[in-house]
């Protein structure tokens, strides 16, 4: 925001493929439009990563390993996706992770694509999605086990 404020906020309606790294993006959008989006994004992955955290402290009695699981679950599938040989379940690892949910430039970078029902689907839709649909589930689970813990 601070750089903006130096420029004087100009340039926010130039296309996004201007930019040497979004190239190949699939998407049309303006400069505007992709920091809010990202911003949004950013939002729901934080969200659902903090929720997640949350669980793991509920389930795990020692503060300790409960950091260590949190920010294990944050950078242990990018590590594992680099040395599994098989390169699909690899891409999967290093695509569709919490990580990625937080970070958003990789949903934007490259224009992967995944076969869901013989239906290629856009890797950022997939992500969002399952973000989307992981956090009702992780709230519930929040709740239940919460409900059984004692003070």
């Amino acid at each position: 925001m601070m750089g903006a404020l130096l420029y004087d906020f100009r340039g926010w309606d130039a296309p996004l493929e201007l930019f040497k790294y979004y190239r190949n993006t699939p998407f049309h959008m303006r400069v505007i439009d992709f920091y809010i989006t990202g911003l949004g994004m950013s939002f729901i992955g934080a969200i659902l990563y903090s929720l997640v955290t949350m669980l793991m402290s509920l389930l795990v009695k020692n503060n300790m390993i409960s950091l260590l699981l949190s920010l294990g679950l944050y950078y242990v599938p990018m590590f594992l996706g680099n040395f599994i040989p098989i390169d699909s379940i690899g891409r999967v690892f290093r695509e569709i992770n919490l990580a990625e949910a937080v970070r958003i430039v990789g949903m934007f970078v490259s224009p992967s694509t995944y076969n869901i029902f013989g239906t290629p689907v856009l890797y950022s839709t997939v992500l969002i999605s399952l973000v989307i649909v992981f956090i009702p589930i992780v709230i519930c689970l929040i709740r239940y086990f919460g409900k059984k813990q004692t003070i």
